[in-house]
């Protein structure tokens, strides 16, 4: 089954097929002839697929702090699932829910640091991050959820966008560590 879904500017920017397996896309405009507009469709099958932990898609599952580590450390999110369940003595049915206490042990373990940044508490996330520095890359807690802010954009396992619009942007900051790598 192939149904479309979403839209830019009356561009539809990627599909489904069955329930789980999203594949997005981009067209890129060839050329027009006589009004008519030719285009080419580039397929991005590693950005479907980097959203899947034990077979089920992320944005299904209560991993945001694995994602978190995953997209700060540049490491892939099974490895840091596997790591954590080792560590932590999980049991075969976890679906990836953590604690700060067991991301900062994994952190250290790894060889890993993060520097907290002070006097950003209680602030909507689009009001605390306008003082970080968009190059630097930043983990930032709220009361139920784990972000990385990095290279400009918010980043979860739902979805990486601008601060703007990205469907967090309003939830209140706990803690905002700094990541030092």
């Amino acid at each position: 089954m192939l149904r479309k879904r979403g839209k830019q500017n009356n561009i539809i920017t990627h599909f489904i097929i069955d329930a789980d397996k999203v594949i997005p896309y981009i067209i890129h405009m060839v050329e027009t002839v006589g009004g008519n507009a030719i285009m080419q469709i580039e397929f991005n099958f590693e950005t479907a697929q980097r959203n899947r932990l034990c077979g089920a898609a992320t944005n299904r599952l209560p991993c945001c702090g694995l994602y978190a580590l995953s997209s700060q450390f540049d490491v892939d999110i099974q490895s840091v699932y596997d790591s954590m369940a080792q560590m932590f003595d999980k049991k075969k049915n976890w679906k990836g829910r953590t604690h700060n206490s067991q991301r900062r042990a994994w952190i250290s373990e790894n060889g890993h640091e993060w520097e907290r940044v002070k006097g950003q508490r209680n602030k909507q996330v689009l009001t605390a991050i306008k003082s970080l520095d968009p190059n630097e890359t930043y983990d930032i807690e709220t009361g139920q959820h784990c972000l990385t802010y990095r290279n400009g954009l918010l980043i979860d396992q739902y979805e990486t966008k601008s601060p703007e619009a990205h469907g967090s942007r309003k939830l209140r900051v706990r803690l905002i560590h700094r990541v030092i790598k």
